[in-house]
């Protein structure tokens, strides 16, 4: 009997390999020229090999389209976002505050009306961008006659409207045709004898009647968004052939983050000082973001009561956020119990405002007996040094340019890996991601020293901490007298000025911290300034001072360094890590003649 092993394969050449086993298998068949390539038996095979290749070919893709894991096209995915109830996040707009100052000498009214959408505008390297206002805002005048605005939040984009005529018998959704919406200033209003009335937006149906003028927002094809109502039971649908009318805005993204110099043509007389930068525009969600998060999403349900389920819905709801970190009160230093902390790690840095936007989301989605603590992330850099060795009769690049792909690759494993709470710094991966950039490169090594960056009110005594959480080299004591060279401190500091001398910290290998001056040494003996200036545990990695004051810092502030006894560098879980640029230094060194 012929051999009935079905045609599995995807390569063109074995599905033909395939067919002509299976006659060689039957003694029956009579064609003997089907293994010559010129024959037309051969060409029908081609024909019949071909078909079944391309049908084996769309088989396979449909069926990884079916599910969310293997999904390739953005339709599919966001298809399948949609059955678990996830919306996408959409672009959000960079959002700056700003003061204003308005002069009208000839004003009589005490008070200056800012209308919804005020224009303001800005460039960013050299390309224009526009924020308006979202609501009214009230310049009243002061004692000196200006007319003051302070705290006034705008946004990037511009605003758009569309409209349409509600079918019930028709009308299943409203297409939002712009794919570069900001959800989050999406409005619905109803056109009811000649008046507006506003649909609210609704992320779920939990405590809505079916009277509720609500919203609800659905993932649509082609990087768009649908606008669906109630049913009449879970919210009001429009009354059949009503108008409605929907505003929002296109924006541009992350690409207006950072921008600081603003003007408005609202009227003449006026001054816009900044009060924080625009920050917190960010891009549309990616589709591995949309795998991750939208099976992840049903677990939560709209409700926080795990430290995941927090970092869910925030990530889920604001696309500023980078990575939260959520710790319980009773891990806290001293404890708080009954309290959630929680850290953000926010592109553009975590205002007052965003703080209360946060809290206010998530307040009822708490227990009620659990109290949200925002914390103000900390960071833990990293300094780097490495020597890199190459051989230059395997490359015409000059010792600038392999420094500088160097300097790629460390930024682009900081980028991917880093700048997270509780990173992790793998030594031998980025030892082996330099080596492998350059076929000259023979080897090379690397030092590392975590800091964190201290930046105290001068002359303001203080008693700080500093948790590394990780164990610090226990060096033996040091003996100056005796063998001044011989120790080498495990905690030391960048200089500031102390009792008007340019002094730096130093740990005394018996747990002790002392401040000395930072050269001027007497036959290899420090000059010290304060002793017994804090402590250094080395077994828990934490360092604390004792009523410290500094005169006067230096660059941006005091860097405490340690030793740890691990070659890798972790952070702790309330520490974001990261590796700057600034504190790279790249030595690129030619092999010697012998090794080449």
């Amino acid at each position: 009997m012929p051999s009935r092993t079905p045609i599995t394969e995807l390569d063109f050449f074995a599905v033909k390999d395939q067919f002509k086993e299976f006659l060689r298998s039957d003694p029956s068949v009579k064609f003997k020229d089907f293994d010559y390539d010129g024959s037309n038996m051969s060409v029908l095979l081609d024909v019949l090999a071909y078909n079944t290749y391309q049908s084996n070919f769309y088989t396979n893709m449909a069926l990884s389209e079916m599910f969310l894991d293997s999904a390739q096209l953005e339709n599919s995915v966001v298809s399948h976002a949609k059955e678990l109830n996830y919306l996408p996040k959409s672009n959000t707009s960079a959002m700056a505050v700003v003061n204003l100052s308005i002069t009208d000498a000839d004003n009589p009214d005490s008070t200056i009306v800012l209308p919804e959408n005020t224009r303001f505008s800005t460039t960013l390297s050299s390309d224009r961008y526009d924020f308006i206002t979202n609501a009214v805002s009230i310049a009243r005048k002061n004692a000196a006659g200006v007319y003051i605005v302070t705290g006034l939040e705008i946004f990037e984009g511009e605003n758009v409207v569309e409209r349409f005529t509600y079918t019930a018998a028709s009308t299943k959704s409203l297409r939002i045709m712009n794919s570069s919406i900001d959800t989050s200033s999406l409005r619905v209003f109803e056109t009811v004898d000649g008046a507006l009335v506003e649909y609210k937006f609704s992320s779920d149906i939990f405590g809505v009647l079916p009277t509720d003028e609500v919203f609800y927002i659905q993932p649509s094809f082609d990087n768009t968004y649908e606008v669906v109502f109630g049913k009449n039971k879970f919210g009001k649908n429009p009354a059949n052939n009503s108008r409605l009318t929907v505003f929002y805005r296109v924006t541009s993204g992350s690409d207006v983050n950072g921008a600081c110099k603003f003007t408005t043509a609202f009227r003449s007389g006026v001054t816009v000082s900044l009060v924080s930068k625009a920050s917190g525009g960010s891009m549309r969600e990616s589709l591995e973001d949309i795998k991750f998060f939208a099976p992840r999403s049903i677990q939560v349900q709209e409700r926080a009561v795990t430290e995941r389920d927090y970092e869910i819905l925030l990530k889920q709801k604001f696309n500023e956020i980078k990575d939260v970190s959520v710790i319980g009160g009773e891990d806290l230093d001293p404890p708080r119990f009954g309290k959630v902390a929680v850290a953000v790690n926010v592109e553009g840095g975590v205002t007052r405002e965003k703080i209360n936007l946060f809290t206010n989301y998530l307040r009822d989605k708490t227990p009620v007996s659990t109290g949200l603590i925002f914390l103000q992330p900390e960071f833990t850099y990293i300094s780097l040094s490495a020597n890199v060795f190459y051989n230059p009769n395997k490359t015409s690049k000059s010792e600038a340019q392999l420094e500088n792909q160097v300097r790629e690759i460390l930024n682009a494993y900081s980028a991917t890996s880093l700048d997270k709470f509780g990173a992790i710094f793998e030594l031998s991966r980025v030892t082996s991601l330099i080596d492998a950039s350059d076929n000259s490169i023979s080897s090379n090594t690397i030092l590392v020293d975590p800091y964190i960056l201290y930046s105290p009110q001068t002359s303001v005594a203080q008693s700080p901490i500093f948790k590394f959480e990780a164990p610090l080299l226990n060096p033996y004591p040091v003996v100056r007298e005796g063998n001044p060279e011989t120790y080498e401190s495990v905690v030391l500091s960048s200089p500031f000025i102390y009792e008007n001398t340019r002094a730096i910290f130093e740990d005394n290998g018996l747990g002790g911290i002392h401040i000395r001056e930072e050269s001027n040494k007497q036959q290899g003996i420090p000059t010290f300034i304060r002793k017994n200036a804090g402590t250094v545990d080395y077994a828990a990695g934490s360092v604390r001072l004792s009523h410290f004051s500094a005169e006067t810092l230096l660059n941006d502030g005091i860097r405490i360094y340690v030793k740890t006894q691990e070659r890798n560098v972790t952070s702790p879980k309330s520490r974001i890590l990261q590796l700057r640029d600034s504190d790279l230094t790249i030595n690129i060194r030619e092999i010697s003649r012998n090794d080449r």
